[in-house]
This record gives C-alpha cells, sequence and structure tokens, in this order.
C-alpha cells in the first residue's frame, strides 16, 4: 500500500515470509517513518512469531474444548468480577438450571449473592483473605422461591502484573444428597442410642427420695412429696431400714380410686418389700425387672446390699425414647390416610397403656405429639404429591394445645401456613396453591380424627395461609393496637410451633415477635389484665357443678405464656414455660413446686376421664362432676383454685403494682 510522506506512521502488520530455504513462516512487521538530513524513509522490524501464533491457536482450541466440556457436565461452572458486586460474565447451561434461571443474559446482570438465602457475608470475605473458597456449603434461592443446598468452590483469578481478573468457580447442587445424608444420620443416631442407652448403667438414674415412718398419715405422706416435688417416697420401720415405698400410682389407685381415708397410716398403702437391683445393672436389666415384678420403682442396693437410691422407670422410659422410631417409621410408610386412622388409633392404645403405668405427663404428651405431628408431616407429604412441589418455601405450624404439645383425646385442630414473599405477578397462583394444600391437609386430619376447629382457625382459612409479610403485619397489629377483647381470641396464636416445612419462615416470625415485645408494654397489660380479670365459675369453685378440667387448667396456661413472652422464653410448652420462669427466679420454689404437681395430676384425671367416655363408647369431654372425684382430688382441687388467687396477686403485683382486693 502506497503512503505519501505525510501519511507515515507506525504500524504493526502480522504476515508470511519466505525464508531462503523456502519455509513458510509468520512474521510481526514493525514498520516506523525516520527522517535524517531533509530525508525521510521507513524502518522495518521483522520478528519470527511462529511460536507465538501456535501456542495463541492451542488456546483457542483449548478454550474452545473448555466451553464445549462445560456446556455438557452437570456441575455449574461460572466468572464474576473480581470485585465486592461479584457480578456474573460468564456461566455454563448447568448453572442456569441450579438457579433457576432461563438464559444467559438473565444471569449476567446480577451478582452470585444475589441467590444467597440467608447470611453469606463472610464469603467474598473469606475468598479475598485466602484467595480461594473450597466446598463451601451454602443454601440460595432460586428464581422459582425453592429453596437449594449447593456447594461452592472458588478461585481469585490474577494477571501476569498480578492485578485481580475474576473469580473462577463451581457450584453443585447437593439438595438431595444432604436430605439423604441427614436422614441416614437420624436412622444410624436412633439405632445407636436405643443400643447405647440399653447398655448403660442404671447409676446416672439413681435419685435419692425422700422418707417417711410406717405410722406416717397419708395426708402427711402426701405433703412430703409435694415439698420435695417428687413422686415417690420410703417408708422406714423402728430401726431406721427401708421396708416399703409408696408412689403417686399407689395414692391414685388404693386412696383416690378407693375413697380410702387420708388419715389413715402409711404401711397400709405401700408397695412392700422393696424390688431391688444392684447399682452395677444396667437399663436392660432394670427393664426386664420392671417388666416382671410390674412395679414403676426399683431399689438401688450397693455392693454391701444398703438401700443407696431408688431407679424410676419414668427416667429410664425418657432416656430410650428413642425405641418409639419404629411407630413413627411405621406412619411413614403408610400408603394412605386410611393407615393412618389405624396409626392413630394405635396411638389412643398406646396413652392408654402409659397412662395404666402412671407414666408422667410430660413424657406421654411428648410421645404423643412426636406421633401426631409423624401423621400431620405425612398428611402433608400426600398432598403435596397431589398438587405438585410448592411453589415457593413455607411453613406449616399448629397453634394452641398442639402448638404446646399439650393434646388429648378431644383435641381439634389450629393451625396455619406460612410462605415465602413471591412477585405480585406470582402471588395470585401461589396463594391458590397454598390454599388448596390447606384444605386437603385440614380435611384429611379430620379424616384421621383431628377434628376441625370451630373457629376455623386452620390452613384451610385464606386468612389463616398467608406470606410471611402479611404474618407480620397480623403480629404488629395483635401487638401494638390489639385491646384486651381482641387478645382473648388471639392469644393460641402466640403458642405456634413449626411441623413441616421451611424453619427458617418460623424463625422469622419468632425473631419478629420478640422484636416487638421488647418495645410494648401495654400489650403486657391487658394480657395480664385478662388473666386477673378472668374468673371460673363460682358453682364449679364451691364443686356443686360439674368441673371443666381444661377450664381450670387455662390460668396456668396463660399465665406461662404471659411471663414467657415478657422474658423472651422461647417455648410454648406449658410445663417448660413453668420450670424457665422458675428458674429464672420469677416463681419461688413452693409455688412452681405446687403448681408442677397440681398440673400433672389435673391433667392426668383429665386423660383419664377421656378415655373413659371412650371405652363407654361416649364421646371425649372434659367435664367431670365432683360425686365423681375422690376425697383426695376434691382436696387437691380446693388447694389448687388457692393457688390460682396467689397467681393472680404476683400478675398484679408485677405488670400493675397492686394487690386484687
Amino acid at each position: 500500500m502506497k503512503k505519501t510522506q505525510n501519511e507515515l506512521f507506525n504500524e504493526k502488520i502480522e504476515t508470511k515470509l519466505k525464508t531462503s530455504t523456502g519455509k513458510q513462516i509468520d512474521v510481526l512487521l514493525d514498520i516506523s517513518p525516520i527522517f535524517f538530513m531533509n530525508n525521510s524513509g521507513i524502518v522495518i522490524n521483522v520478528k519470527d512469531i511462529t511460536i507465538n501464533k501456535e501456542i495463541r491457536e492451542a488456546l483457542d482450541y483449548t478454550k474452545e474444548k473448555y466451553i464445549a466440556l462445560t456446556n455438557q457436565i452437570s456441575i455449574g461452572v461460572f466468572r464474576t468480577t473480581a470485585d465486592k458486586r461479584a457480578q456474573f460474565t460468564e456461566v455454563n447451561p448447568a448453572l442456569l438450571e441450579i438457579l433457576g434461571e432461563k438464559s444467559a443474559n438473565d444471569v449476567l446482570s446480577k451478582s452470585i449473592l444475589d441467590f444467597f438465602y440467608g447470611t453469606e457475608d463472610d464469603f467474598l470475605e473469606n475468598l479475598f483473605n485466602d484467595g480461594f473458597i473450597k466446598n463451601k456449603i451454602v443454601r440460595i434461592k432460586k428464581v422459582d422461591g425453592i429453596i437449594s443446598t449447593v456447594s461452592i468452590s472458588a478461585v481469585l483469578v490474577k494477571n501476569i502484573n498480578g492485578d485481580l481478573q475474576s473469580i473462577d468457580g463451581i457450584i453443585e447442587d447437593i439438595t438431595e444428597q444432604c436430605k439423604t445424608d441427614k436422614e441416614k444420620d437420624e436412622l444410624i443416631t436412633d439405632l445407636q442410642t436405643s443400643v447405647l442407652t440399653l447398655n448403660q448403667k442404671i447409676s446416672p438414674f439413681t435419685k435419692n427420695l425422700p422418707s417417711c415412718n410406717y405410722n406416717s398419715s397419708i395426708l402427711e405422706i402426701a405433703k412430703i412429696m409435694t415439698d420435695y416435688n417428687t413422686n415417690s417416697i420410703l417408708v422406714k420401720g423402728n430401726n431406721d431400714e427401708e421396708i416399703g415405698i409408696i408412689t403417686d400410682h399407689d395414692i391414685m389407685t388404693r386412696v383416690i380410686s378407693t375413697g380410702k381415708d387420708i388419715n389413715d397410716p402409711a404401711y397400709s398403702i405401700m408397695t412392700a418389700p422393696i424390688i431391688s437391683i444392684k447399682s452395677t445393672a444396667t437399663i436392660y436389666d432394670a427393664l426386664l425387672l420392671f417388666r416382671e415384678k410390674k412395679v414403676r420403682h426399683i431399689a438401688v442396693k450397693s455392693n454391701s446390699n444398703m438401700v443407696i437410691g431408688v431407679v424410676d422407670l419414668d427416667d429410664i422410659f425418657s432416656s430410650t425414647f428413642s425405641n418409639y422410631i419404629f411407630f413413627i417409621e411405621k406412619i411413614a410408610s403408610a400408603k394412605d390416610v386410611k393407615h393412618l386412622i389405624e396409626n392413630r388409633n394405635n396411638l389412643i392404645q398406646l396413652v392408654k397403656n402409659l397412662l395404666k403405668s402412671n407414666i408422667n405427663i410430660r413424657t406421654i404428651n411428648k410421645i404423643n405429639s412426636l406421633i401426631t405431628d409423624s401423621i400431620t408431616k405425612k398428611i402433608i407429604s400426600f398432598a403435596i404429591t397431589k398438587l405438585g412441589p410448592p411453589p415457593c418455601e413455607f411453613a406449616f405450624i399448629t397453634l394452641g394445645s398442639d402448638g404446646r404439645e399439650e393434646q388429648t383425646f378431644l383435641t381439634d385442630q389450629d393451625n396455619a401456613i406460612i410462605y415465602d414473599d413471591v412477585d405480585e405477578e406470582k402471588l395470585e397462583i401461589v396463594s391458590n396453591y397454598f390454599l388448596n394444600l390447606g384444605k386437603m391437609i385440614s380435611n384429611d386430619l379430620n379424616e384421621v380424627g383431628y377434628f376441625y376447629c370451630k373457629g376455623n382457625i386452620m390452613a384451610s382459612n385464606v386468612k389463616f395461609c398467608q406470606p410471611i409479610s402479611v404474618w407480620k403485619k397480623y403480629f404488629t397489629g395483635w401487638i401494638t393496637n390489639a385491646n384486651p377483647q381482641d387478645l382473648l381470641d388471639l392469644k393460641i396464636f402466640f403458642d405456634f410451633r413449626h411441623i413441616e416445612g421451611q424453619k427458617e419462615l418460623s424463625s422469622q416470625l419468632h425473631k419478629h415477635i420478640s422484636h416487638l415485645l421488647k418495645s410494648c408494654d401495654p400489650f403486657f397489660v391487658y394480657l395480664a389484665d385478662n388473666i386477673v380479670k378472668y374468673q371460673l365459675p363460682d358453682s364449679m369453685i364451691k364443686m356443686k357443678s360439674a368441673i371443666d378440667l381444661k377450664l381450670i387448667l387455662l390460668p396456668i396456661v396463660d399465665f406461662t405464656r404471659l411471663y414467657s413472652l415478657k422474658n423472651n422464653i422461647n417455648t410454648s410448652n406449658t410445663l417448660e414455660r413453668l420450670e424457665y420462669i422458675h428458674d429464672g427466679g420469677f416463681l419461688s420454689y413452693n409455688l412452681y413446686s405446687s403448681l408442677l404437681l397440681l398440673y400433672n395430676l389435673i391433667m392426668q384425671r383429665r386423660l383419664l376421664h377421656q378415655l373413659e367416655c371412650l371405652d363407654s363408647n361416649k364421646p371425649a369431654d372434659n367435664s367431670v362432676h365432683p360425686q365423681f372425684l375422690s376425697e383426695i382430688e376434691l382436696f387437691l382441687l380446693k388447694r389448687y383454685f388457692e393457688l390460682l388467687d396467689e397467681l393472680k396477686n404476683k400478675i398484679n403485683l408485677d405488670f400493675k403494682g397492686t394487690l386484687i382486693r
């Protein structure tokens, strides 16, 4: 190409030249102008670049192979900018599928951080500090709202000058693997726990018991057991030797059921002789002895044959709780609702046997809840199978007595659904899905034996099947704007418990409630005012009409809810709340132990009464007429009503600074 003098300039041209041997080589011509003594010209430098070009062509070929490879593998491959934004610049098809995106263009405007679900603030910090991240497990939220678990490995890439160039990495979806691993670990843990527990020595379960003289009255014995917060007492002879044992079961069957005089002596109701076992025995040995002798307490003796304590069936039963995994597995393998009805009937028989064995109420309630939860989870899985996968994350929660893990045979449904917030255009489809899900769950629960809520507080009601933002608004309104009358109807919502789905949604709601309660004193004043003003029917207190055993327990339920919410105690179970309130120094030991004993006795009597109704082919209810109660039961109920007045005075002092007049 011809150029004029004025057009001379630096130029680089790649071309081919033939050597003297006739071989063609690739060269780079570096052309630059030169001026000397009014003459102009050009200087041409020739550089052999044959090797460089071969390397470049090899790299281009390698890149093509790399792109072809990443397009075929199932692991997501990505490149992002090397800054705090970490914006995608390259992605492969597998990554699009993992993120739920349709095209690369939809992703390249986003940051990898946009897909993280929850707080992963340390991801980039660790990457920039260490230069790499290896197999970091994080949860991501896809475009369609589904939460997945992924493993991310990434490395900082620098150029030859040491400047940051990009973040290159891979993402693998391990959601199913995590689910399988969790199920496997849980099963192994349950089996290991069962084996290890049965071979454990009974020493850790041995406890000291109070004692009494064999001539002490039954009333004196009951007072000692209450003071020591124990369910059994040793009976000693004139020489201080142990001659027998009396348990709360003995009092129930030999005093309350028979109407025996409470002034009769201890020896008239004690179990003798005492069944004993060596302190070196295992739990398995103890269970065999419990079964053989049909007792609930066994004396533990040292090598010198001295009684050093007692082992309680309740304690051992609690420790071998994992044996009920096989009951749960039976529910998990159910094919349809009809099979679940059989399991529900088996649950009733199980609770009946536990009550007959006089297992403590807390353990019975835990087992009842565990199995009920399993039935509910199975029903939810049936519904999802029919409807298809949920369009976004959700949480199924229970309220009221079920939320408190205090179900009886008369418990109806109180439940709700919380689902993730979605874009406005998707809201109608998402809300219709979860409302249909709620209806299917409620219908199946009713068929199994958990009847519809009369107040329609169920997930089948659109009001109680809402996104997390709406639930937060509900509680904000209830806490900041509600009046005392409103709280009478709303208090059961503060006993909610997570059952199935994304627990993060339930946790978010709990945190929201806790945050609101830190600065809302009127709410507690109203709640306290409702408890103080609540009056049981006078005829019930004076034992002149039927006693509603559910109704008379409500003051304790309300009391523990009030103090738990005020002190951020994060449990819904009444007995657990009561324990935390006492441990926190908000309740004296005497009042705590009395409430604990009486709550358990009333709850036990309530379950026994309902079983009697069912055995007589009558609908279960909560009403017991005083004429069917024993002398000691009537005595304990009178004491309970007195304690309720003490509770009201305490609430008034703590929340209003006054005593009830």
